[in-house]
């Protein structure tokens, strides 16, 4: 994650900011879809946060496993959509309205990735113009005595 993150940071002139729990947080994975999906949800961000803003990014361990969260500052979700966003071709209609642009694919893909790793992946907003906070959780490598 700190390596797509650094990517981004040399790219935008806006702020990722990376918040990594201490301890160790371990999975595994394939490692390029891991990539794939951090990318997506970090693309999805800045896509999403027309008008600035930061990124927040968050990793930490919890109940089995390691908890990505990428929070912000965007157009929001409205509600009722959260669910509908990770379908093919499922967008929330204040993208639609705002003539964003995308097919509606990629959280579909990142869900796809995530839950064959055993994992699972959502969304959460308070409501449109109020920022948006998609998370990823996976299942966390066994402890070895």
């Amino acid at each position: 994650m700190r390596d797509v993150v650094r990517g981004y940071q040399d790219h935008v002139e806006r702020r990722v900011l990376l918040k990594v729990a201490r301890g160790r947080h371990t999975v595994i994975a394939d490692a390029g879809r891991l990539e794939q999906v951090c990318e997506n949800l970090l693309d999805n961000a800045f896509k999403y946060s027309p008008d600035g803003g930061d990124v927040y990014v968050e990793v930490r361990s919890e109940v089995g496993g390691v908890l990505l969260r990428v929070r912000d500052q965007g157009i929001g979700i409205p509600a009722g959509a959260a669910d509908m966003i990770f379908e093919p071709f499922g967008r929330a209609a204040n993208a639609e309205r705002r003539s964003v642009p995308g097919m509606g694919l990629g959280l579909y893909v990142c869900r796809s990735i995530v839950e064959r790793h055993g994992g699972r992946v959502w969304a959460e907003s308070p409501g449109e113009q109020q920022g948006s906070t998609l998370s990823v959780w996976l299942p966390g490598a066994p402890v070895r005595a």
